[in-house]
């Protein structure tokens, strides 16, 4: 073989795999990370969200759980049929809640930073910032079991010491509480009283 032709097969070869490597680097996921998640949170916490665009944005999850009450499944894949609910799991305390195919909760809860909500509400966060920032409620019910009311602060659920829950679904969020601080915070995208 001519040198000039085994050089120019060589360059085009090249050409071909730099090409190749760039069109799987962007269509591939990218890796979960922290940076910017307010900014993601606020992007995904659109009605309509899908799990394409999720993943789009926030990578592939660690894993995936399903089920009722009675039968919790958890998993790295879905099943083949997937459920019509389901939960995404990522790291560091940010999960994705899916009815229907759509996105229906941004969640920050469990372990690790999870994301801000509203520029102050965060895990940890006091009941009284939580109040702040989403305002005071309807009605508060003390020492009772939990009802999901929609304004209603249950404080001290099942006479649990600082055990709460408030949600503002006119503001999409839904907050949980142990010892009075977050333990969980959720970004509705629906408009139902959950």
């Amino acid at each position: 073989m001519k040198p000039k032709i085994l050089l120019a097969a060589l360059v085009v070869g090249t050409v071909c795999l730099v090409i190749g490597l760039a069109a799987w680097l962007a269509t591939r996921p990218p890796k979960f990370s922290l940076a910017n998640i307010d900014s993601k949170i606020v992007r995904l916490s659109k009605p309509g969200t899908t799990v394409k665009e999720v993943v789009h944005v926030l990578g592939e999850p660690i894993g995936y759980f399903w089920g009722d009450d009675a039968h919790v499944h958890q998993g790295k894949r879905l099943p083949d049929n997937p459920p019509d609910f389901y939960v995404l799991r990522y790291p560091q305390g940010v999960s994705v809640a899916v009815g229907g195919g759509n996105v229906v909760e941004l969640r920050s809860e469990g372990q690790g930073q999870g994301f801000t909500c509203r520029g102050k509400l965060h895990l940890g966060s006091s009941l009284d910032d939580v109040l702040d920032v989403l305002g005071q409620p309807t009605e508060t019910v003390t020492g009772k079991p939990l009802g999901f009311d929609a304004g209603v602060l249950y404080k001290d659920i099942d006479g649990k010491k600082g055990y709460c829950y408030y949600a503002r679904p006119d503001l999409n969020i839904r907050c949980f509480f142990m010892n009075n601080q977050v333990t969980a915070l959720y970004v509705t995208l629906d408009t139902g009283n959950r």
